[in-house]
């Protein structure tokens, strides 16, 4: 086995949100997926790569069982041991292949960029039993053979198999790329369920001019959104309104510092303005770059990116649209787009302390996001 001839794929370990965190109780879904895709330097074969999964890295009981891959404890680096089903792991695999247990990876011979396919792993299934709350556990590659018993070159899996019989598997081993591979995630209890708050919009009835030299009609009004937020819950929350947001966040979400609703100036872009007849978006919803150093490089993060609601107190706020872009006897529609913030429960001397100006540690545990979010939809008609 030792000379035979390799061929690499990349592989990558990640969860369903960053960082991972493995909620026993079910509340919040946890999964570890797989990405793999073809070697950009490696090869160019214009052919789809067909992979038979099971009894490989990507066959997470098969994998822990044959040692492919380990869990280990981060605080004491013991590896857990894994006892599951005998039978199961050991069984024929080749008498029930579906179409489900083949992976296809193809290739793009047009650029380096090749497709990434994500493969789920069962992991909340079959790590239950192995984890305890309160630990954090590293899932990982031993080494680069990915155990892969079965691959091949070609189209569809349905136009490998003849019955049950699979073709001569090609004679490289396929392995790992990377010289290591792993994922780390906490494991808690129970994860507290995300309180709601009542987000309602109107128009506002008072009047934003316009900034100085605007033009010639200076003096008429930009039209602006008067936003009314309420802590309906029976406990105080505090809510962070700018910067970064240490909460969860879920597959494909990227950071985004950008000043939330709840913020005493709102950024535009919390909202989406659409052109009701052309259906034209006028509002870009790409993230704010701006890349905020958590805690300020040591300094904290001061009581002003927080608002405390107690339980009823309501809020307003007032965000101005873009006038220049609205254009006469158009009718525009105005709706509140979906974002996350970090929250806690208690006011800000309870996170704080008593007189202190700058938050230095996060409350201890994950958090995911509230989501900010209203159904009303404001009606412009200019």
């Amino acid at each position: 086995m030792d000379n035979q001839e390799e061929f690499p794929i990349w592989i990558d370990l990640q969860g369903n949100y960053q960082p991972p965190v493995f909620d026993l109780s079910g509340t919040v879904p946890f999964e570890l997926y797989l990405n793999t895709r073809r070697s950009a330097t490696h090869e160019t074969d214009p052919r789809d790569l067909v992979i038979l999964s099971t009894g490989s890295v990507f066959d997470l009981p098969a994998a822990l069982d044959k040692g492919l891959v380990e869990l280990v404890d981060e605080a004491s680096k013991e590896v857990v041991r894994y006892q599951g089903n005998a039978d199961q792991v050991q069984q024929d695999t080749r008498a029930t292949t579906t179409s489900e247990t083949f992976i296809t990876l193809p290739t793009n011979v047009q650029g380096k960029d090749r497709p990434i396919r994500t493969v789920p792993l069962h992991a909340a299934l079959c790590l239950r039993a192995l984890v305890r709350p309160g630990h954090k556990y590293r899932l990982r590659l031993r080494e680069k053979d990915i155990g892969v018993h079965w691959w091949a070159w070609g189209g569809p899996p349905e136009s490998l198999r003849n019955g049950t019989e699979l073709p001569s598997t090609e004679p490289k081993r396929l392995i790992s790329s990377r010289p290591s591979c792993s994922g780390a995630f906490t494991v808690v209890s129970e994860m507290a369920i995300t309180p709601k708050l009542s987000i309602g919009l109107s128009l506002a009835g008072e009047a934003h001019a316009r900034e100085e030299g605007s033009g010639a009609d200076s003096e008429a009004p930009w039209p602006a959104i008067q936003i009314t937020i309420t802590n309906t819950n029976d406990q105080p929350i505090t809510l962070k309104t700018s910067g970064d947001q240490p909460h969860l966040l879920a597959p494909g979400e990227f950071p985004n510092p950008r000043a939330r609703v709840t913020a005493e100036r709102p950024d535009v872009q919390n909202f989406s303005i659409v052109d009701h007849e052309a259906q034209e978006e006028l509002i870009s919803d790409a993230p704010t770059f701006i890349s905020p150093v958590a805690g300020g490089s040591g300094r904290g993060w001061p009581r002003k990116q927080f608002l405390t609601l107690a339980p009823q107190e309501r809020v307003t706020r007032t965000v101005t649209l873009p006038g220049r872009r609205l254009a006469a006897g158009r009718e525009y529609h105005a709706s509140l787009r979906q974002t996350g913030c970090w929250w806690a429960y208690g006011t800000l001397d309870d996170l704080f302390g008593d007189c202190n100006a700058v938050l230095k540690t996060w409350p201890a545990g994950p958090t995911l996001q509230m989501l900010l979010a209203s159904e009303d939809v404001v009606v412009l008609r200019c």
